[in-house]
């Protein structure tokens, strides 16, 4: 495995993690907001306002997460497949989600069971992401630094096999 790819993947991680982090954070206020304003009291209610708080923030977490997080195997005419792999995903997230807040939402504060669900769902995020965000990686030398080249290759670059790359 190259050196590259393995840094590509660490800061895939961080990226993931801020990603998550902040559309977290956005589920959590959006949550906040819906319970203050909507004076929403009672277990179902809650559970509502958190699942359109996390279906809200998981909708700018598939942008985000893209555009940013998998930016490498960025490719618009998949966009739509993708979009549509990530849904059903999303919709057993949200089922995770609820179950998990749910539980928690009656013995610990609302903002505590929301930040716990959303870890949950969280880490199974990752693993799914691979599989919805999942490209081809073209191994590529570009003014001699090996990098991954998205789905189309221009024609002024030299494709190498991962082989030649380590060994250069």
């Amino acid at each position: 495995m190259s050196t590259v790819w393995q840094l590509s993947q660490q800061y895939r991680l961080a990226r993931f993690l801020t990603v998550g982090g902040f559309c977290g954070l956005m589920q959590i206020g959006l949550l906040e907001a819906l319970v203050k304003f909507l004076t929403l009291n009672g277990v179902w209610l809650l559970s509502v306002a958190n699942a359109v708080s996390f279906t809200l923030s998981a909708l700018v977490k598939f942008f985000l997460t893209y555009n940013h997080v998998y930016a490498d195997r960025r490719n618009p005419d998949l966009f739509w497949g993708q979009l549509v792999t990530w849904s059903p995903m999303q919709l057993i997230l949200t089922g995770i989600n609820l179950l998990v807040f749910s539980v928690l939402n009656t013995s610990v504060d609302v903002r505590l069971a929301s930040a716990f669900s959303i870890v949950i769902t969280l880490i199974i995020n990752w693993v799914l992401n691979e599989f919805v965000f999942r490209g081809k990686r073209v191994h590529a030398v570009i003014d001699n630094y090996a990098t991954f080249v998205p789905n189309e290759i221009p024609e002024d670059i030299t494709v190498l096999s991962e082989e030649t790359v380590m060994s250069n």
